[in-house]
Formats: C-alpha cells, sequence, structure tokens
C-alpha cells in the first residue's frame, strides 16, 4: 500500500481488497469454448474410467432424463475399453438399455464413436456401408454387420448425422462458456475452430449485453463439421471473410 501510494491522483479510483490478491485476467490462446459448455449442459458425459456396466448405468439415467428424444450423444468411453472387455459386443450392449433412442457415444481422442443400432441405421451405416476414405466401420467377426464402432472419418461422419443445435441452445452454450472463463479467472479466450453458428452465436449475446469476456475466433474452413473433415474442398476465402465481417462486434 505504502509503495502503490504514488501513483494516486485525484482521478485515481482506489478499492480497498482488504489483503486480498488482485491479478491481470487470464488468456486462452487455443480452446473450444462453445463445444465444450455445449457438452457440460446438453451431452450424457461419463468418465472414461467407467466400465462397461456402469456406462450402460450412465446412459439409462441419461436417456430416462430425456424422454422422448430421438437422440442421446455423449461420452467418453476409454479409446482401450474394448481391448480390456473383448466379450462384448458394442453394438448390441448398448441396445439392451437404450430402447427406441439413437444412441452416440464418443471416445476419449474425440475421434472414434460407439453407436447402438439405432443410431446406426439412422446415420446410413449398414453391412453394405463401405469404409470412408480415411475411416473404418469395425464389423461383426465373419460379416460385414456394422459392430457399433466407427474409427476416425466413419465416426465424423456420423458426428455430422447429429441434430445441429439451435440458435438458443447456442447462446446458451456461449454464456456458460463466459460463466466458466470468469470462474477461473479468465477474461479474455480464443475459440480456435469456431463453425458459422457458434460465431453467430458469440456476436447474438455479445449484443445482448451478456459477453463480458474478449473474444477472437478462427472462423472454420466450412459452414459445418460435415464439410469439413475429409472433404478435400478448397477454402472459401470470399466466405469467410463474409462472415468476419458479418460476425465483428
Amino acid at each position: 500500500d505504502r509503495g502503490s501510494a504514488k501513483y494516486i491522483g485525484r482521478d485515481t479510483q482506489v478499492i480497498d481488497l482488504d489483503g486480498h490478491m488482485v491479478m491481470p485476467g487470464l488468456i486462452d490462446a487455443h480452446v473450444h469454448p462453445v463445444e465444450g459448455a455445449r457438452d457440460l449442459i446438453f451431452s450424457c458425459r461419463f468418465a472414461a474410467t467407467l466400465t462397461p456396466l456402469e456406462i450402460q448405468s450412465a446412459l439409462k439415467k441419461c436417456i430416462a432424463a430425456r424422454p422422448g428424444a430421438v437422440w442421446v450423444y455423449g461420452g467418453h468411453w476409454a479409446s482401450g475399453l474394448f481391448d480390456r472387455y473383448p466379450q462384448i459386443l458394442p453394438r448390441t450392449f448398448l441396445d439392451a438399455v437404450s430402447g427406441d433412442t439413437a444412441v452416440v457415444l464418443e471416445d476419449d481422442s474425440e475421434h472414434n464413436a460407439w453407436l447402438n443400432s439405432k443410431a446406426l441405421a439412422l446415420a446410413g451405416f449398414n453391412a453394405a456401408t463401405p469404409d470412408p476414405p480415411s475411416g473404418r466401420i469395425v464389423r461383426e467377426n465373419g460379416s460385414q454387420v456394422p459392430n457399433g464402432i466407427l474409427l476416425e472419418h466413419a465416426a465424423m461422419d456420423a458426428f455430422s448425422r447429429l441434430p445441429a443445435p439451435s440458435a438458443a441452445d447456442q447462446q446458451r452454450a456461449v454464456r456458460e462458456a463466459a460463466r466458466i472463463a470468469h470462474a477461473f479467472g479468465f477474461t479474455g479466450l480464443k475459440d480456435a475452430y469456431t463453425f458459422a453458428a457458434e460465431a453467430r452465436a458469440y456476436q447474438a449475446v455479445d449484443r445482448a449485453g451478456d459477453l463480458n469476456l474478449w473474444v477472437a475466433t478462427c472462423l472454420a474452413s466450412s459452414e459445418t463439421p460435415n464439410e469439413t473433415y475429409g472433404s478435400g474442398a478448397p477454402i472459401d476465402v470470399a466466405r469467410l471473410t463474409r462472415l468476419s465481417n458479418e460476425v465483428k462486434s
């Protein structure tokens, strides 16, 4: 206090912290806040340490909490789970507790997916479906029937079939991301992979006066994840420039 006294002038606002510490706000230069907040709010979350039976139990609770839901998405199961439990047939194991709900569960690498029969059918995976480039549909032994595990771009294809979040849900996720950031002392962040709908959600929340956070976005080179993975399409610079100008606030 004595050392700072010489910096106090007529127009200086002095706040007595009563012995508490003050520090500059932190900035996270690479984070996926809206995606993470959506998962926290809307997905069926469980720890990667769970056993298959514990995953079944968690999934039953999630489905019961979402009566009438067509899809339930969540994770994360351990990527080595089926090496430890080779006796489990992934697809039918989920079928036993999921009823008529389509289930898509992401693994801890976020590159692979575990689906039940309903989800496989809705996503268009069957015995005649070829493996996509840079991906694999794992099959049941001695057959071409998918066993429920999709690897790499096959999983990305399944994720892309999930219903897109509504604008209201995107904005709710932005608000939750900001709340979490502030709770840990972050006052600024860079969203490292931002799709157009997420960028528009940031802008809407900011215009509503609810985004008390500095945000920079790295705009994705496509409108949706489905267009991104393995497409090989050239980057539409004109579209990105228009979007950047549109969502600035």
